[in-house]
């Protein structure tokens, strides 16, 4: 029994310091032709004629990256960062696998993103800030929390695992 035990532990504390599972898309850090060619990599030759699945510019970013937003129903979308990589192609570089908002922004020479739940009533918006330093390949999450939107102070807002954050 102690090893069982034992072994638990040695779960937990793994898990803690384990990249959350969502961070791994498939097709993290690979390239593309452009966000047409994500999509068809992603969701297939429908996917880009699906209206629900749509690209746009990552304002304010001003180097050419490009949101893929798989907007299927529901309050929370997916979210996909596509920045300019080597030979002039996107690569994806952010997942975000349910966010009613994403948002990046350059900080000195890194940049920072934010994703935002929009949760049921009497549930309380996750929270997640990322970082992508200079010449890293992708971005990392730097924090997760949750908080009730109704509620303000610093006691309203507590960290979560965000190895689950999206679960």
């Amino acid at each position: 029994m102690p090893s069982l035990f034992l072994a638990l532990c040695l779960a937990t504390v793994a898990r803690a310091d384990a990249t959350p599972p969502w961070t791994d898309h498939p097709l993290m850090e690979r390239c593309f032709d452009g966000a047409q060619g994500f999509i068809q990599a992603a969701y297939g030759a429908a996917g880009t004629e699906d209206e629900n699945i749509r690209s746009s510019p990552a304002s304010p970013l001003k180097d050419g990256s490009v949101w893929v937003i798989d907007a299927t129903a529901g309050a929370n979308f997916q979210w996909y960062l596509l920045q300019p990589g080597a030979g002039g192609k996107l690569c994806l570089t952010l997942f975000v696998p349910a966010a009613a908002q994403v948002s990046v922004r350059q900080k000195g020479s890194a940049l920072a993103a934010q994703a935002k739940t929009q949760p049921s009533p009497g549930y309380p918006v996750k929270q997640v800030d990322f970082k992508r330093a200079k010449g890293a390949a992708r971005f990392t999450p730097a924090s997760c929390e949750e908080f009730d939107p109704a509620k303000s102070g610093a006691g309203s807002r507590r960290k979560v695992d965000c190895a689950t954050v999206f679960d």
